[in-house]
Parts: structure tokens; sequence; C-alpha cells
């Protein structure tokens, strides 16, 4: 992570500053075991609802991820600016990369694909 992530249980007074060297910032596409992932997702609806990835959903039904270093091109999707940003980073590659050439392999399976830059 480029970033420094600081801990406000009250959303307002900072209680302490995370290890950067810890943290992984969390891609998609996330790849699990399909039984796994069925497993985890077979949760009542208002339990899917607080989950903010399917990561979290296998981790709490006692599976366990590995994070996968991935580029930082490779980074979710979520608001009109993420949306800006995917579209000038797909603008700048080559025309063979903006067809749909593979740049890379996939994650294994039962990884989370991050944008860590340590590895």
């Amino acid at each position: 992570m480029t970033d420094t992530v600081k801990r406000a249980a009250d959303g307002v007074l900072v209680t302490d500053t995370l290890v950067r060297s810890e943290l992984w910032a969390v891609q998609t596409p996330q790849v699990f075991r399909r039984a796994a992932l069925e497993r985890a997702l077979a949760r009542p609806d208002a339990e899917l609802a607080l989950a903010t990835d399917d990561a979290m959903l296998v981790e709490q039904d006692g599976g366990r991820v590995r994070v996968v270093p991935a580029p930082a091109e490779n980074f979710k999707v979520t608001t009109a600016v993420d949306l800006r940003l995917a579209e000038l980073v797909l603008a700048a590659r080559p025309r063979a990369e903006r067809a749909g050439a593979s740049t890379g392999g996939e994650a294994p399976t039962g990884c989370v694909r991050t944008n860590d830059s340590r590895h």
C-alpha cells in the first residue's frame, strides 16, 4: 500500500496508525475454489450485504486467503473517478492490449490479487 492508513473508531479521532508493510489493498477479480465460495455465499442476504468482498466471506467461513501481487493498473472501479481513471489507463495501452491480449498471468486458485508494490 502506498497510503498511510489510520484507525478512527469513532469516525473522527485517530486512535492509531496501522503498519503499512502488513497491509494489502485488495483488487478484483478474486479467485477461490468453487465449493469454498459457494459455502461463503450461502449466507443470509443481511450478512452478504455487510461484506466488503468475497474474500471477507471466505475468511469468516474459516477459509484461508492468500494474496498475490498484481499491477496497480488492475484497480477496482467503484466510483465515477475510478471509471475515468480506468478509461485513461486503457486508452494509454497499445492497441493489441486494448483488444484483449493477455498482459500477464491469472491469479492462482484460492488467491486474491493485490496492488502491493512490495513484491
